[in-house]
Formats: structure tokens, C-alpha cells, sequence
């Protein structure tokens, strides 16, 4: 799985943008991204501050000749998530299984019970 780092890395361009949903479980915010096909590995999670960063890439291999009728979306993505509240660096887990990437954030022990 990709580890979740701190940082500011976020890229200039992307394909598309994957659909992502965001729960506040009341002591953590968990986020899914739908992401079928991509491999784990092309996978970056960076939280700066506020924001979580998710990026990653769907590669297509063609073969050469006539092309299939294709209406998925391939190439690179990019997510911005802001965040609503402060979350704690300890207990946080990504896990992808069937297609969906899913982050789980504990919020700061203050703001949990809020």
C-alpha cells in the first residue's frame, strides 16, 4: 500500500479525476476513492496541512490494429480533499481492495468528540 506522507507534492496536470467520498465517522474521516485498474504501486498519498493529495496513474496497453470502443478514463489523476478538521498523524491506514482505495484518518483527540 502506498504510505501517507507529509508534503506539498501535487502534479500540474492530470487526466481525470477519479470519484472520491468522504464520511466523518465521528472520531475519523474516511475516504473512498473509486480507482478499478490501477495498480497500488502508482499510488501517492500526501496530507499538507488540511488537504490530502491523491494522485496516481490507469494505464491502458493497446495493441496495435483496430481500437476497441473505450469509454473509461486512463492516464494520470489527481484528488484534492479538504479536509474539515486536524487529524492525527498515529492510526492512520490505507488499504485498495476490488477497485477502491480507502483511507482512514483519525481526527486530533480534541476535535473527535466535536
Amino acid at each position: 500500500m502506498p504510505p501517507l506522507t507529509l508534503g506539498s507534492e501535487a502534479p500540474v496536470w492530470c487526466d481525470f479525476e477519479p470519484p472520491v467520498d468522504v464520511f466523518d465517522d465521528g472520531d475519523a474521516f474516511t475516504i473512498i476513492v473509486e480507482a478499478p485498474g490501477v495498480k497500488p504501486a502508482s499510488i501517492n498519498v500526501v496530507q499538507t496541512g488540511l488537504s490530502l493529495i491523491i494522485t496516481g496513474l490507469r494505464s491502458l496497453q493497446l495493441e496495435p490494429g483496430p481500437q476497441p470502443h473505450i469509454e473509461a478514463d486512463y492516464g494520470r489523476f489527481h484528488r484534492q480533499i479538504d479536509l474539515p478538521s486536524a487529524v492525527q498523524a498515529a492510526g492512520r491506514e490505507i488499504s485498495y481492495s476490488r477497485g477502491l482505495l480507502t483511507i482512514h484518518l483519525p481526527k486530533c483527540p480534541l476535535l473527535a468528540s466535536v
